[in-house]
């Protein structure tokens, strides 16, 4: 049972079959024996998750120069349902490895109707929640009052802009922080 495994991504073809050979570790039976990928040898994405066709993106197995591979690109990220950090990550290592005319087409992509929603629409609403706690913790704060740890988790898992703005308001004179968030 192997105990390390190391898989390279190789884009030149050439390069791959370099990265294929064994790696001596001078110690019996630990030689390795890297599991190699390249644009050629990429697994079928037939039926696959969208990380599998994201993958495919940053390995170049799927042209970023082309319509329909910066399409299918965009939708697995869209379809991967990550968080911010992780759709903002995604997006960078694709932009990273497209070149600047695929890269200039994926940028106007991701502002188009198609697209706006899944990526600036969401990424704007994040922001905009993410200021809504800062700005209500503040005036918590301002108040001299301390949140409990159930409260801290319910507002920072709260998504809902209308919740925050209700609890925001109720924090301007609230006594308490069971004024505000009830018996959480």
């Amino acid at each position: 049972m192997p105990r390390a495994i190391l898989v390279v991504i190789c884009w030149d073809p050439r390069e791959a079959a370099r990265c294929r050979r064994v790696i001596a570790t001078g110690h019996p039976g630990f030689d390795l024996y890297p599991i190699v990928v390249d644009p050629r040898t990429f697994p079928s994405r037939e039926g696959a998750g969208p990380y599998l066709t994201i993958l495919a993106g940053a390995a170049k197995a799927i042209d970023l120069a082309t319509p329909a591979g910066r399409d299918a690109v965009l939708t697995a990220i869209g379809q991967a349902r990550a968080g911010h950090a992780d759709t903002a990550a995604l997006i960078t290592i694709i932009l990273g490895v497209a070149d600047a005319a695929a890269r200039r087409e994926l940028e106007a992509l991701m502002a188009s109707p198609k697209f706006h929603s899944t990526f600036v629409d969401g990424l704007l609403q994040q922001g905009a929640v993410r200021s809504k706690v800062e700005d209500l913790v503040k005036v918590i704060r301002a108040r001299g009052l301390e949140l409990t740890a159930a409260q801290q988790n319910l507002l920072t898992s709260c998504a809902d802009l209308g919740q925050l703005a209700t609890w925001f308001d109720q924090a301007l004179d609230a006594k308490t922080t069971d004024d505000i968030f009830g018996a959480h």
